[in-house]
């Protein structure tokens, strides 16, 4: 993370830490000297409770009468090393010759969340495009070979972000189904609001496309703007395949009928898409202290817009005309004489 242009201020909680000597006793040594494990750690235990002989009162009070060693606790490792213990036989060996050490490092402090110890590598992201620079870094991530008792998670504006990513994910699923079911109670069938939803992956091709020209990254903002455009472009669908169905009930074949829609619905989409597009022009151009909320949901949608303008009214007439045909639906046309 510190190699990285868009990253600065990396720090770890692990950064400052402290030598850490491990003690691993020799079993076989200690055995051999007549002594037990629990005899080596009381040995070398620097809080010894002191041996309490017998109590005497005094003033109506119990005092305890205890005895304290006089061995100071050792300053150095070295010091533990070198103190003695005595066997049964009452010959004194050094600690160094029943104990294997192990040298290391550890941290100067140590954090829990929910029983689980954790340490936190932090860092800022300097660039615009947060994904991008999270992305990289989870790829670097995903490389490290950990234990399998060891987890490595994502926290601070990577979990915000994925959090609402999954959040506006649910939501426009959620809202293409109730457009879906809305329109089929409209209509009172599932074909027309079928071709209409076929105007929606033309739209989200737009706003890619503007996203990339205008050098913008796909961040909340972006889906928010795919979000809106949902039930914009959708307007401008059953506008033109509500023609068309009026024109097929006054007696137009379906060919002569989607013509029709088309001549005579482009210019209000063309109007409600051009008005549309103005007024988010001061958002895509993004000013200096509004750009960094509002600049991608601008060019999101009017990317959306410009394509789903241009191609509803050949995608839509065209998905409704080839599922006709599919589902060989059958349609009482009413003939005014």
């Amino acid at each position: 993370m510190s190699k990285r242009d868009d990253m600065n201020n990396v720090s770890s909680s692990l950064t400052e830490t402290y030598e850490e000597h491990t003690l691993k006793i020799d079993g076989e040594k200690v055995a051999a000297a007549g002594l037990s494990t629990a005899q080596i750690s009381q040995a070398i235990n620097p809080n010894k409770k002191a041996t309490v002989l017998t109590t005497i009162k005094k003033d109506d009070k119990d005092i305890d009468v205890e005895v304290q060693s006089s061995v100071k606790a050792p300053k150095e490792f070295d010091d533990v090393l070198k103190q003695t213990i005595k066997t049964p036989t009452g010959e004194a060996i050094a600690l160094s010759k029943l104990v294997k050490v192990e040298n290391g490092t550890t941290a100067n402090s140590v954090s829990r969340s929910q029983g689980k110890v954790y340490a936190t590598v932090s860092g800022k992201v300097t660039d615009k495009d947060i994904s991008k620079a999270s992305s990289a870094v989870q790829a670097k991530v995903d490389k490290i070979d950990t234990p399998k008792s060891v987890t490595i998670d994502t926290g601070g504006v990577t979990e915000d972000m994925n959090s609402a990513f999954s959040q506006l994910g649910l939501a426009m699923v959620a809202a293409i189904a109730l457009v879906y079911l809305i329109l089929v109670i409209t209509f009172g069938e599932g074909l027309a609001p079928l071709a209409i939803l076929f105007s929606l992956p033309v739209t989200v091709i737009g706003s890619i496309i503007a996203l990339l020209i205008a050098n913008e990254p796909i961040d909340v903002s972006t889906m928010i703007g795919l979000l809106m455009l949902i039930g914009i472009v959708v307007t401008n669908a059953i506008v033109l395949v509500d023609r068309i169905i009026h024109k097929e009930h006054e007696g137009l074949e379906m060919r002569e009928a989607i013509i029709e829609a088309g001549a005579t619905r482009l210019r209000p989409i063309l109007m409600t898409a051009l008005a549309t597009i103005g007024a988010l022009i001061p958002l895509a151009i993004g000013a200096e202290g509004s750009g960094l909320i509002s600049k991608g949901l601008g060019i999101t949608v009017i990317g959306g817009l410009i394509s789903s303008t241009a191609l509803t009214l050949v995608i839509v007439p065209l998905m409704y005309e080839l599922l006709s045909k599919l589902l060989k639906k059958k349609r009482n046309v009413i003939v005014d004489d």
